[in-house]
């Protein structure tokens, strides 16, 4: 432990010092290859910067009211950033119907363009809200940006719960509520009213302009049972550092009562046992570690939960819950404010209407208490195979900074990372973003996603975008030993013909290897890519070996990836490297271009699902030399 305890400290401290010095790092022309390669002529698929075109309809009937606030900017298309002027037109929320003059020119958000000089009435409409009229001066020679406010029509809802003594969580729809009158948007909405001790209520209301819907609501006492049994992970490993080796076993109890959770092997052992404090509120939650009572990992194998416990019954002559709707009830309606002013504000009626009796019959005389118990349960497995661990997607598939590792998250696992680096000298900057995701939909499939934008180029910011599956075909044991899995990815590269990351644009099939002994584990990860284009640091499309037309052709070649990694569970740190071979079409042999190699540290933070991420990558060549790139990151894993 004390051995392990200086090897982390050192991988911290050496992941602090490279860091310092690989942001400028450079030897050679390699650096300014690599940046002429970018804004090369590979096709471009950046949006159009014209406007849509407006095809006259006929205006579909809306509210009269003229209410809304409108902003509105105007400048030279050059000082906007934009290649043409014109008028965009926005409203909050979109999807308005928008009329020039009373002719309807399509919904917001649209780009209208080809109109003359003057002055026009823009109106918008949208079901549910008040129409915004708004004149406004027309220049063809501007770009002008226009974003109403449009307010929404409401009417209102006078609401009562007993017994007071509940206090209900009240929602209308997703909206949190109190007892008493509330402003609604018009339409149909759903009412649910709960609380500890109590069955849900639930039912429709429909909201009308400027009335008011009064409901009382009488709640029914519970039976005491359990519900919504759930684990946090379906699949567990106490090896697994920090939270990642915990299951959190979450229930629901609908009454005041006393409980306990147990947990048994599959040949009956009595594993865990937890009396549980008086329960006081619906939700409930137990962690457990997966550990035997001496803290060692337990065995593989399926593991039965049971949540046990006792309260009372509802008394027999309780009624259900009841609600009833009155007839709509005109309050003082607020008229149409001015156009551009604010809306109207809530006018609640002097006397509220006498409430619905349904539902609130007097209760009986109190039954007998009944104490009633009741159990719930459900089934976690431990495995040790299912390794949690921080692991990079810079190559577009999870393992190492440029090699693939064979192992894959378990079922109900995820992870989240976004990483930058940066490399920056007189002639120019190179900082690739990376955001990125790896989530299991299957058990043995891991999918792997991510994003990456190069943005220290203000002519041009090249990007990609892939996606890949990892099926695991060997696991790695609990003791170590030989792990497999099978890669297909699918990338898509724009604005450089250079392959900083090896992830280039195409499909490509690979199978990682790996090896490992106790925390260290050797990874090999040969892989073949089928492009329509080729690499080159030249430019251009042209292939690095010479000869290219620039133009798209399908080329196929191969790289050779490996990797060491150390690996104690909370951190991990690793070395990788990746060459290119020759398309196959030019025979074999390695390609005359870099190669990619990278050092990375990823710390888990104690009693967290944080990860902490430094990284070093460069690439190096013979003949043009190296430049290193320094950087950070932060993840989450689950």
């Amino acid at each position: 432990m004390v051995r392990t305890a200086w090897l982390k400290r050192v991988a911290l401290l050496a992941g602090a010092a490279a860091l310092l010095v690989s942001c400028a790092t450079t030897k050679g022309s390699l650096f300014k290859s690599v940046a002429a390669s970018e804004g090369a002529s590979q096709p471009s698929h950046a949006p159009s910067q014209s406007g849509p075109t407006v095809v006259p309809a006929t205006p579909p009937a809306g509210p009269a009211q003229p209410i809304g606030q409108a902003t509105t900017t105007s400048q030279t298309p050059q000082a906007a950033g934009q290649s043409q002027p014109g008028l965009k037109i926005d409203s909050q929320p979109a999807g308005a119907h928008v009329y020039v003059n009373d002719r309807y020119i399509g919904d917001t958000p649209l780009f209208y363009t080809g109109f003359g000089a003057g002055t026009v009435r823009l109106t918008l409409e949208r079901t549910g809200f008040y129409r915004s009229d708004q004149w406004i001066n027309l220049d063809p020679a501007s770009y002008a940006t226009i974003t109403v406010q449009l307010q929404a029509i409401t009417g209102y809802l006078r609401l009562s719960v007993a017994p007071p003594a509940a206090e209900p969580q009240i929602t209308v729809d997703t909206q949190v509520i109190q007892p008493g009158v509330t402003q609604l948007p018009i339409g149909p909405h759903t009412l649910t009213v709960s609380a500890f001790g109590y069955e849900d209520f639930r039912t429709p209301i429909d909201i009308e302009p400027h009335a008011t819907v009064s409901l009382s609501v009488l709640l029914s006492p519970a039976s005491f049972r359990f519900f919504d049994l759930s684990l946090s992970r379906p699949i567990l490993n106490p090896a697994n550092p920090g939270r990642l080796g915990e299951v959190g076993i979450d229930f629901k109890v609908s009454a005041p009562g006393t409980g306990s959770v147990t947990i048994t092997s599959e040949g009956g052992e009595v594993v865990f046992r937890k009396e549980l404090p008086p329960f006081v509120r619906r939700d409930q939650e137990v962690d457990w570690n997966g550990r035997a009572a001496d803290g060692s990992p337990l065995p593989d194998g399926g593991y039965r939960i049971v949540v046990a416990g006792s309260g009372e019954a509802a008394p027999a002559a309780a009624a259900a819950g009841a609600a009833a709707p009155e007839a709509p009830v005109s309050p003082s309606v607020p008229q149409a404010a001015p156009k551009g002013s604010a809306a109207p504000a809530i006018q609640p009626p002097g006397t509220p209407p006498t409430p619905a009796q349904a539902g609130s019959t007097p209760p009986a005389a109190p039954a007998r208490r009944v104490i009633v118990t009741r159990t719930i349960e459900t089934i976690l497995q431990i495995s040790s195979a299912a390794i949690i661990a921080p692991r990079s997607l810079f190559s577009g598939t999870s393992g190492l900074l440029f090699a693939a590792t064979p192992e894959v998250l378990p079922l109900g696992s995820f992870e989240v990372e976004a990483l930058g680096l940066a490399h920056v000298e007189s002639v120019g900057a190179l900082i690739p973003l990376q955001v990125g995701v790896r989530f299991v939909p299957v058990s043995g499939l891991e999918i792997d996603a991510q994003g990456t934008a190069e943005v220290g180029n203000p002519a041009v910011t090249p990007y990609s975008i892939g996606a890949a599956g990892k099926l695991s075909l060997l696991p790695i044991g609990p003791r170590g030993g030989f792990g497999l899995a099978a890669t297909a990815k699918a990338t898509y590269l724009a604005g450089t013909t250079a392959d900083i990351l090896t992830n280039f644009t195409g499909f490509s099939v690979g199978m990682p290897l790996a090896y490992r002994i106790g925390a260290l584990a050797f990874v090999l990860d040969p892989e073949v890519i089928l492009s329509p284009y080729q690499v080159s640091y030249q430019g251009s499309l042209e292939s690095s070996t010479g000869g290219g037309s620039g133009q798209p052709a399908l080329s196929s070649w191969g790289y050779g990836r490996a990797g060491v990694m150390l690996d104690f569970g909370s951190i991990m740190s690793g070395l990788s490297a990746s060459v290119r071979t020759l398309p196959f079409s030019a025979g074999l042999g390695l390609d005359s271009v870099p190669l990619e190699a990278g050092w990375e540290l990823h710390w888990l933070l104690p009693n967290s699902n944080l990860v902490l991420t430094a990284a070093v990558s460069g690439e190096f060549s013979p003949s043009l030399g190296y430049y290193l790139m320094g950087g950070a990151g932060i993840g989450l894993l689950h």
